[in-house]
């Protein structure tokens, strides 16, 4: 095929030549013509330059054309050479040229010869897809790391298919097998409460890897610590998940906590050593698994809330004598409450990687806690009729109405206006039955002075 086509050219540029001397001798002779042969021969001599014109064009295009077919010719006698002797240096070199020149004849697949090149080249690549991976394997178990490893990774990235990403799982595998069998999900060693230990674990491991020049084997664009960090994260959560699940009596509030803790360190080490780029953003890559499980903070603060109300209630009835007075006291326990409600909503905003879908549950927990405050606490401050206690907040009340006294009439507005701040209603509405109340106390003073 290579004979064919430089004969063909050749006789191409000597056949247009001739054509050139000719046209130059004609125009000697155009003087000595009428005018209409000179413009008959002057078109006929345009005709023939633009047939030059596309000759060029053409002729260039087969020269171009021979040239590349060359490249690929040699290219695949040398890749074969290459491939038997392993020289891993040379075919990344080549490889990729190679393969740029064969799609360049992807229109020229129907003739007999290219197919045949092709085809050659194809099994060439095969065989050479099956031996770097067995070569690559041998290298890196048997720990002979140098400038060849490099090569050999070069060439991976030129073969297409999935001979890159195959060896990067099966590389990552191998840096991952003993933390895979060390944290198991069936080992008590990976439980919540030594979950740092699992950290610190893979911390030392990204450490050698950088610390022996493993990170630099590997082309930059490989990512290769980034890949075995992102790895580390899936496999890490996936397990953390499966052994809470299963555990799921045996979580604790704290120790949820002191898991979440831990995490979230970890992570913000890992984003200080690999900044966010695409498809690698380590911002709650592990610490997202724990949402699931975060009823666990809501039941564990509810029980808190409870025992605090319940105390509150029990020592508000301990006290021997309640003393009545015209001006507004706050309860100690008050502050107390809403310092501990305080504490609540920062730990919710501490333990979800998503807080505000952790609060809608805080904010159900505080408004029952409020509600109850109101209705426990404050119903067992009141003071009872005729030295019996009432059995509701609604009949306390009305004894309080038919006592006539001021400060028995304060107390109750006061309570109205705490419940309706429990149940929803608005300050301002609670402000005017409060208003109201106050007016009907001093009605009421005011008959008694009259009498």
């Amino acid at each position: 095929m290579t004979s064919k086509v430089p004969n063909l050219v050749l006789k191409s540029v000597h056949f247009y030549v001739k054509i050139i001397y000719v046209l130059i001798a004609s125009v000697h002779f155009l003087r000595w013509l009428p005018y209409s042969l000179c413009f008959q021969i002057v078109r006929e001599m345009t005709r023939d330059i633009k047939q030059l014109d596309i000759a060029k064009r053409n002729l260039t295009s087969s020269i171009t054309t021979l040239h590349h077919l060359h490249i690929l010719l040699t290219g695949v006698d040398s890749l074969a050479q290459w491939v038997d002797q392993r020289d891993y240096a040379s075919i990344a070199r080549q490889l990729p040229a190679i393969l740029n020149v064969l799609q360049l004849f992807d229109d020229f697949q129907e003739v007999e010869q290219m197919a045949k090149i092709t085809n050659r080249l194809s099994k060439l690549k095969q065989s050479l897809t099956v031996q770097l991976a067995t070569d690559m394997k041998a290298v890196f178990q048997a720990g002979q790391l140098s400038e060849r490893v490099t090569d050999m990774c070069r060439v991976a990235a030129a073969l297409e298919g999935s001979v890159k990403s195959n060896f990067c799982r099966w590389f990552i595998d191998q840096q991952l097998s003993e933390y895979t069998v060390l944290y198991a999900e069936n080992e008590e060693g990976a439980w919540l409460d030594k979950i740092e230990e699992r950290y610190k674990w893979y911390v030392r491991k990204l450490t050698d890897f950088e610390r022996t020049g493993l990170s630099k084997v590997f082309p930059p664009d490989w990512d290769m610590g980034r890949l075995m960090t992102k790895e580390f994260c899936n496999v890490t959560r996936d397990v953390l998940y499966r052994m809470m699940t299963r555990r799921r009596p045996d979580l604790d509030f704290r120790l949820l906590g002191h898991a979440i803790q831990h995490t979230r360190m970890f992570e913000s080490l890992l984003i200080k050593r690999f900044p966010s780029k695409p498809d690698f953003n380590f911002d709650k890559a592990i610490w997202s698994v724990f949402d699931s499980f975060l009823d666990v903070f809501i039941s564990a603060q509810e029980k808190t809330l409870n025992q605090f109300l319940e105390d509150c209630a029990n020592k508000i009835r301990s006290v021997p004598s309640r003393e009545c007075s015209t001006h507004a006291v706050p309860f100690s326990s008050s502050a107390d409450m809403f310092l501990l409600l305080k504490k609540v909503i920062t730990e919710c905003s501490k333990l979800s990687s998503e807080p505000d879908a952790l609060l809608k549950d805080v904010v159900g927990v505080v408004r029952v806690c409020l509600r109850n405050y109101a209705h426990g606490c404050l119903t067992a401050f009141l003071p009872t009729a005729h030295g019996q206690q009432t059995g509701s907040s609604t009949a306390n009340l009305f004894n309080l109405i038919r006592e006539d006294t001021t400060q028995s009439f304060l107390g109750a507005a006061l309570f109205i206006y705490l419940c309706g701040k429990g149940r929803g209603t608005t300050s301002k509405n609670s402000r005017q039955i409060l208003n109201s109340n106050k007016l009907s106390s001093r009605h009421f003073k005011l008959k008694n002075d009259q009498r």
